[in-house]
């Protein structure tokens, strides 16, 4: 439409608007694209000796969630203390109801059965200078009244989730790691 038909309080206000809109374009193509965060997750020896019992399919999906859940923390958080990378082993996750392979192993188990769970994770993690420092981190429930109602792997998501945001915050924990090698109490019920 030529300028004439419009009104001219339109014309600046279109004219405004779309001088706006060419600037914040130029501004986001100035701001680089903040990079994926690379995070791995490999099995450590105490958790690989518990894989017949505790099952192989869930050990690879604790082994996913974790680092699905640190990845999506680190980018979510653009802080310059965040590590850029974060190379993982899960120690040890120990569930708070039978797994499938339990459930199968011992027959008079149910879904229903519940038990303290939790994880735990070292690693290294780099920052964006080039530094590395190494991590330990673990988390176990002491309590059943804290785990009412929970799901087979409540309380090893929550070390996840517990871990990714501190690294998100850039707080490295340096626990001393609590790796229980012993079997959950379901590998231990006998009917």
């Amino acid at each position: 439409m030529p300028r004439s038909k419009l009104p001219s309080t339109a014309y600046t206000m279109l004219t405004g608007a779309a001088l706006s809109l060419v600037v914040a374009g130029a501004s986001l193509a100035q701001t680089p694209p903040v990079p994926t965060p690379a995070v791995t997750v490999h099995v450590g020896p105490a958790l690989a000796a518990k894989v017949r019992k505790l099952g192989a399919i869930d050990v690879d999906e604790m082994a996913k969630s974790l680092a699905d859940t640190v990845r999506g923390d680190l980018q979510g958080h653009h802080r310059t203390s965040a590590p850029i990378r974060a190379d993982l082993v899960l120690e040890d996750a120990v569930p708070n109801r039978p797994t499938i392979q339990q459930l199968s192993d011992h027959p008079g188990l149910s879904m229903t059965s519940i038990a303290l769970g939790g994880a735990a994770i070292s690693g290294v993690v780099t920052f964006a200078d080039g530094h590395t420092e190494t991590l330990g981190y673990s988390f176990r429930q002491d309590s059943l009244r804290d785990d009412i109602g929970v799901g087979q792997w409540t309380d090893a998501e929550r070390a996840f989730e517990f871990l990714g945001d501190d690294l998100a915050h850039g707080h490295i924990p340096h626990d001393r790691l609590d790796i229980r090698v012993a079997d959950s109490s379901f590998d231990q019920w006998r009917p």
